[in-house]
């Protein structure tokens, strides 16, 4: 997500946040040559959103994550072995140190905060490998000061730059311009690790980190903290499971999935993926844009087999066909396949009609549709999505404005 028009127009008046936003890094290609003489230092932010009379008013900082690694070096092992890598070993081989740092939130933005989440704060994860730290925001750009000064001092006596990594950085950019912007000064260069994977897969899909992260191999228990499984005390004394991410958590796993797109063998598994997710259809039944479609389900009126159960699981049985887009019931008793062509639509039913799926008979059927219809029908389509677009864009500008305000304005009526 990019940042809005505001803080795009913050960052980019300020003389030092600005130089580091236009030192981009967009691709792999430009991150390659930078593995010999680079550290890297991952930032994420875990806010909450400020909410009244049922509309976004806002959002108040609650975390902080930072993780610095010394330097990116390629795994030994790789993610196709029986042997799955483990993020114990990718914190050690890269060094990695990392922080939470909690906001102490003020009597007005606890209020603010318990008003938009049925009169609690969120708890968040504890997580291995990463220090908890507490300070109150006005504390918090000194704080960030000092801990990212410590790492750009260490990078320059193993003879490094220090690079900014973020993840979806529409939030951060949004946080380090109006809460600690005295980091920049420290960093070479930034990039998005969302932009970089999206750029080498289906573009209009843009990849989420723990998904990348279990692709390539990592236990769900990696990515799910470590200690944040354990029931802890909330801010009023009282033992909860904890309901919310950790920042600094949150800030390795940003480096590990950018020390996972150096192995191209898991960029072309993540490319793979992320083509079969973008035919994936929300709709239970075929759009009236779709003309070559086919329906299947089960022989036996009972639901599908478990391999056909999910779009995405059913995109991966079907891939070998050129679909063009697919969708399935959210009970599982059936869905729906759409092809560019007629051959390759009569292809499917020939191959899939009577055939058995996990032991399961397959009955396909054909959908026949009018060009004309079809056309007709494709065309308001479009004029739909076009008026849509055009709506979203018109809420996010005006969310820019909301998304600035100060907590106490949220009293202001």
């Amino acid at each position: 997500m990019a940042p809005s028009t505001a803080t795009t127009k913050r960052v980019q008046g300020h003389p030092t946040l600005g130089d580091l936003y236009s030192a981009s890094i967009t691709c792999l290609d430009d991150v390659l040559p930078l593995l010999d003489h680079s550290a890297f230092l991952a930032i994420d932010t875990e806010f909450i959103f400020a909410i009244r009379d049922g509309q976004y008013r806002g959002s108040v900082l609650h975390q902080v994550g930072i993780a610095y690694a010394t330097g990116l070096t390629l795994p030994t092992y790789a993610w196709r072995t029986s042997n799955r890598p483990k993020f114990k070993d990718f914190i050690q081989r890269n060094q990695v140190t990392a922080s939470a740092i909690n906001i102490n939130l003020t009597a007005e933005e606890q209020k603010v905060v318990r008003k938009s989440n049925k009169g609690k704060i969120p708890f968040r994860k504890t997580a291995d490998f990463c220090k908890e730290q507490e300070c109150s925001s006005e504390e918090l750009d000194d704080r960030m000061e000092s801990l990212v000064r410590l790492s750009k001092q260490d990078a320059s006596i193993r003879g490094k730059d220090l690079v900014l990594v973020l993840f979806s950085h529409g939030a951060e950019w949004t946080y380090l311009s109006r809460h600690f912007p005295s980091i920049a000064q420290y960093f070479t260069s930034w990039m998005d690790v969302q932009q970089l994977a999206k750029a080498n897969t289906f573009r209009s899909h843009p990849p989420h980190l723990n998904t990348c992260l279990n692709l390539y191999g990592y236990h769900w228990m990696d990515l799910s903290g470590g200690a944040s499984r354990v029931t802890g005390e909330d801010h009023e004394g009282q033992k909860r499971h904890a309901n919310a991410d950790n920042a600094g958590q949150d800030a390795c796993y940003t480096l590990a999935l950018l020390d996972g797109l150096l192995d191209p063998d898991f960029r072309q598994r993540l490319a793979k993926r992320q083509a079969m997710q973008a035919i994936v259809h929300s709709s239970e039944t075929p759009p009236p844009r779709e003309r070559f479609v086919a329906i299947f389900e089960s022989a036996n009126k009972q639901r599908l087999p478990e391999r056909l159960s999910k779009g995405y699981k059913a995109a991966r049985y079907f891939w070998d066909l050129e679909l063009k887009s697919l969708g399935v019931e959210h009970q599982a008793n059936g869905g729906w396949v759409s092809f560019r062509s007629e051959e390759h639509l009569d292809r499917f039913v020939e191959r899939y009609n009577n055939a058995l799926v996990g032991g399961e008979p397959l009955k396909v059927v054909r959908v026949d549709r009018e060009e004309p219809e079809f056309r007709a029908e494709e065309e308001m389509q479009q004029r739909q999505m076009e008026q849509k677009r055009q709506e979203r864009k018109t809420r996010r500008d005006g969310n820019v404005e909301a998304g600035a305000m100060e907590i106490t304005d949220l009293f202001a009526s």
